[in-house]
């Protein structure tokens, strides 16, 4: 992933919506855990803060 860091940070929050609809769900907890590696803090910050999001909307969601 050279890209720019914009470039990054629209992967890891497209990779949020595409979580959110189940189809997409494994593609993108793979792409956010590779950015959990990223040597930019943002990036990885962006990334913790995505993968958390996602399950506290999976938990809401499934005791709905």
């Amino acid at each position: 992933m050279g890209n720019s860091n914009n470039e990054i940070l629209y992967q890891a929050t497209r990779s949020l919506t595409e979580m959110l609809s189940v189809m997409h769900e494994q593609e993108a907890l793979n792409t956010l855990q590779y950015l959990l590696n990223d040597s930019n803090i943002y990036i990885k910050a962006t990334a913790v803060l995505s993968l958390e999001l996602i399950y506290i909307v999976k938990f809401n969601i499934s005791n709905i």
